[in-house]
Parts: structure tokens; C-alpha cells; sequence
């Protein structure tokens, strides 16, 4: 397999222990590049230091463990974003920074609130617990680490003692406090920092993470893209970098090209599917996914092809899935509502969060207060507030309402399952970090204008694996990629892709 990038993953590979910010799209295997650059540094230190390995979920921890704990020949530091700052910097320095009166036998408790910095020392002197700020941007948390790091000499030196180099995952979660910590780190202690993320993933917005963080970065660091999606063919690739990286597109695909087909027609999209799957050019014994990004298009769509004996299952985009920024918060509380395969523990798994055992089963008695019938939205509002306050989030009245026409209409609720059907026809919404064997896409719903309808082609494209199928009935879509084809000096669209009448 052709590896479009592979002079980049070298150089990433082959650089010194140096600051190093490696952005990286969903299926280019950011991790994969994370572990074996954590390998080839840390069997490379020939002294008593070592590195850690830092990311945002005791899940995402234990998977680096997997992956390491076989190929090194010292221990390293695999924790949370929270356990490092924690166990590294506040418990065994708190007393230095800030004196004897505070002690490392404190209690965290993300529900002990306050708004003030003073009221937060309060409570951690007075009653030995660490809590947080009411406003979710502001993280008390790692503004103390960052203190007793400034404050205690001790601190610093056990830091540049023990760590040759600190390594950070999904970085794009960081919010401004850690990442004010972590930039401290690399400046005060010159230890280097090796950071991996995609802005485009940012799913803990809620929580107070800085959007666009990978803008922060300083001259001081060398800054690589990753674009090889490990997911799709090369050829598939290579056609999304046409339109999306286009400094990043060959000439030509590496061999005769049926991976990404684009079928032009006057007849309508449903029809034209039809004669594309009569005529056996996708392939019905592989998953199949047709991505349609209106909802009644889409069933539409679904009851055409079932009636003339293709049996497709419909996956709908949401009220949730529509551009809000507790989306993901409000996807995990709608599981927790309707599947009964996902329990609290995985609500709180995916949220990353600590709770205690009183809370959790307040958490509980709130869910089972939302499967009421016809629940007034006053009460709605009630319950959500009640589990806002125990999970430590604002829902906006938009999100509200959107979570209530969600919760009321049981048509939405085939969203929050784990879907086993083969044939599936979806919105693109629906489909993020999700895969398929073969895509066919309605290139009326990608006028190729602006950021959000760009990305949103980019994730439908590659979604796929084996094979695109792009229907295009405006012949708009078809001139597009035509001058973006001139544009680069290439003369054929057959060396990207396959062009059908149909």
C-alpha cells in the first residue's frame, strides 16, 4: 500500500527530542505514530529519566498501556491529563508552594463550587477538598498546578529529574489552563513537549475546551499535517485530497482505478441507485451506507429502494446532531435514556467523569424521570438542570428544546443503538468517526462552497473504505471537479476516478 505521507510519519519519526505538534485527521493513525514515537524515545534514554504519556480518558490510558507495555525496556507514565497534574504536581508539592496548613490528603470533588479562586484555597485548606470553578472554562485544578509549579523549586527540579520529554494526546480537548500548565512545562523546564490532535474532533467543547487549540502553538515548535487515511483506499484518499488538501493530491492513483466512481444522470438520485444496484456495481454482500443529509430525502430514499426489493435501514439525524455545543453530552444522555445496554458507568465513561455514589444515583432517578410520558417541558427543564448540576454543565434553552424533540419522537431513537444492519442509509451527521465498506454519496447535497459543506464532503468521502459512489444529477458537481482537475494540471478524470452515464 502506497502511503501518500510517509517522508512526514520519517521525519516525525527520525527528529530529535525536540517540541513537536502533529495534527492529525480521523483514520491517519495519529495514535499509531504517538506509540511507536513514545517507543523509540523512551528505549532511547540512556539515563534514570523517562517520559510520560498523557491523554484524556482512563479509557484512551489503558489502551497506550496495551500498546507499550510489551516493547519497552524502562517504566514510563501513562495517566490522565487530571492524575499528572495530581499526582505529579499538586499532591507531592502543595505543602512546599502553599505551606504546611494544606495537605496532600485532600478530596476531589468537582461539585464543591465557587467562584472565586480565594473560596477554592478556602476549601482546600478548611476542609481538604480540591472542587471547581461554577464557570466550566476556568479550571481551578490546573491553575493550582500551575502555581505550585511557579512556587515550589522542588517541584520543578523533580520534574526535569524524572521526565525527559512529555508526550499528549488529543490535545484538541486541552482547555486554555492546561494548556497554560503544559506550555509553562515546556518553557520554564525545558522539557519538550510531543503533542498529537485534530482540531476537527474536539468533543469536549462542554467542558471547556479551547477551540482552535492547535493555533496556539509558538514558533518553538515544528508542526506536522498527517493526511493518509489508513480507513479508505489510497485512491479514495487521493480523490478527497482533489477537493480538500489539494497540495497533497498525486497526479495519478497508484493503479486502474475502481474505488471512487461518479456516476453523472437526469433521472433522479433514487432511480438512478436503483439502476446502480440492479446493475451489481456495489457490492450488496459488503456494508453499504448511503449518506443523504436531509431526513425526509433519506426516507424517502429508504421506502423507494425497500419497496423495489433493497432493504435499507434508515439512521436519522437528530435534533441533537445539529450544530450545538453539548451535542455530545446530550447523544451520551439520550443512550443512557433509551438503551438499556448503556448504563450509567458508560455515560460517565465517556464524559470522563467522577462522581460519587449519592450522585450517581441521583443521576439514575433523574434518567427514569425522563422516560415519563408526556413530559411537560417544565419539568424537562427541571430534570436536565438537576442532572446539569451533578455533571457539572449549562444546557441553553435552544438545547433544551432540541433535547425534548428528540425525547418525544421514539422515531429518532434507532440513533442511539450500535447499528449491526449491512445496508444503512444515513445523514453525514450521523456517520462521523463511523466506517463502511462502500459509500454512495448525493453530490446534490455538496455544493463545495464554504467550510462547513467541505468538511462535511470530506467526511462523507471517507467514511469509505473500499469504494465511493457518487451520484451527481445537477452536472454542477461534475464541472467542479473539473477546473479543480485543470487547476492541477491534470488532463483526465479517469486519473482519479471512473465517470458513468447512467
Amino acid at each position: 500500500m502506497v502511503i501518500s505521507d510517509q517522508n512526514i510519519r520519517d521525519q516525525i519519526l527520525n527528529e530529535d527530542v525536540k517540541n513537536i505538534a502533529v495534527s492529525a485527521s480521523a483514520g491517519c493513525g495519529k495514535t499509531t505514530i504517538l506509540v511507536e514515537k513514545l517507543l523509540r524515545t523512551c528505549n532511547a534514554i540512556k539515563n534514570h529519566q523517562t517520559i510520560a504519556a498523557i491523554t484524556f480518558t482512563i479509557k484512551a490510558t489503558e489502551e497506550l498501556r496495551e500498546r507499550t507495555n510489551t516493547n519497552l525496556h524502562k517504566d514510563l507514565t501513562i495517566c490522565t491529563n487530571d492524575s499528572f497534574v495530581e499526582n505529579e504536581i499538586i499532591r507531592p508539592f502543595i505543602m512546599d508552594a502553599l505551606g504546611d496548613e494544606f495537605s496532600p490528603d485532600f478530596v476531589v470533588d468537582f461539585n464543591k463550587k465557587f467562584n472565586f479562586e480565594e473560596e477554592g484555597l478556602k476549601y482546600l485548606k478548611a476542609d481538604k477538598i480540591l472542587g471547581s470553578y461554577y464557570n466550566n472554562k476556568k479550571n481551578f485544578k490546573f491553575r493550582l498546578g500551575l502555581y505550585i509549579l511557579k512556587n515550589s523549586v522542588a517541584a520543578q527540579q523533580y520534574l526535569i529529574s524524572k521526565y525527559r520529554m512529555l508526550f499528549l494526546d488529543e490535545y484538541q480537548d486541552s482547555d486554555q489552563d492546561m494548556h497554560n500548565l503544559f506550555m509553562d512545562i515546556k518553557d520554564m523546564l525545558n522539557i519538550p513537549l510531543f503533542i498529537v490532535g485534530d482540531s476537527k474532533q474536539a468533543i469536549y467543547l462542554w467542558r471547556g475546551a479551547k477551540e482552535n487549540i492547535f493555533e496556539e502553538f509558538d514558533e518553538s515548535f515544528t508542526r506536522y499535517e498527517l493526511y493518509h487515511n489508513f480507513r479508505s483506499h489510497y485512491n479514495i484518499t487521493n480523490f478527497a485530497n482533489l477537493i480538500h488538501k489539494e497540495n497533497y493530491l498525486e497526479n495519478r492513483a497508484s493503479e486502474i482505478i475502481n474505488e471512487v466512481a461518479l456516476y453523472s444522470t437526469d433521472k433522479s438520485f433514487n432511480n438512478a441507485v436503483l439502476k446502480i444496484l440492479h446493475k451489481k456495481e456495489i457490492n450488496l454482500n459488503k456494508k453499504v451506507t448511503i449518506i443523504i443529509n436531509i431526513n425526509s430525502a433519506a426516507e424517502e430514499c429508504r421506502d423507494f429502494l425497500n419497496k423495489n426489493g433493497f432493504q435499507f435501514e434508515f439512521i436519522p439525524r437528530t435534533p441533537i446532531d445539529d450544530g450545538i455545543i453539548n451535542s455530545f453530552v446530550l447523544r451520551c444522555l439520550m443512550k443512557l435514556i433509551v438503551n438499556k445496554y448503556y448504563s450509567v458507568y458508560d455515560f460517565l465513561l465517556d464524559l470522563n467523569l467522577e462522581i460519587n455514589t449519592i450522585e450517581i444515583r441521583n443521576l439514575e432517578k433523574q434518567v427514569e424521570l425522563l422516560t415519563q410520558n408526556n413530559l411537560e417541558i417544565q419539568n424537562l427543564e427541571i430534570i436536565l438542570k438537576e442532572i446539569a448540576d451533578i455533571i457539572n454543565v449549562k444546557f441553553s434553552e435552544n438545547e433544551i428544546r432540541k433535547f425534548s424533540q428528540t425525547l418525544e419522537n421514539d422515531s429518532y431513537y434507532i440513533s442511539f443503538f450500535n447499528n449491526d444492519s449491512k445496508h444503512k442509509i444515513m445523514t453525514v451527521f450521523a456517520t462521523k468517526g463511523l466506517e463502511f465498506d462502500q459509500v454512495v454519496i448525493r453530490a446534490s447535497d455538496y455544493p463545495l462552497d464554504g467550510t462547513g459543506n467541505l468538511n462535511n464532503h470530506y467526511v462523507a468521502l471517507t467514511r469509505a473504505k473500499e469504494k465511493v459512489v457518487i451520484v451527481d444529477n445537477t452536472n454542477i458537481y461534475q464541472k467542479n471537479i473539473f477546473d479543480r482537475l485543470e487547476k492541477k494540471n491534470i488532463l483526465t478524470l479517469d486519473q482519479v476516478l471512473k465517470s458513468y452515464d447512467v
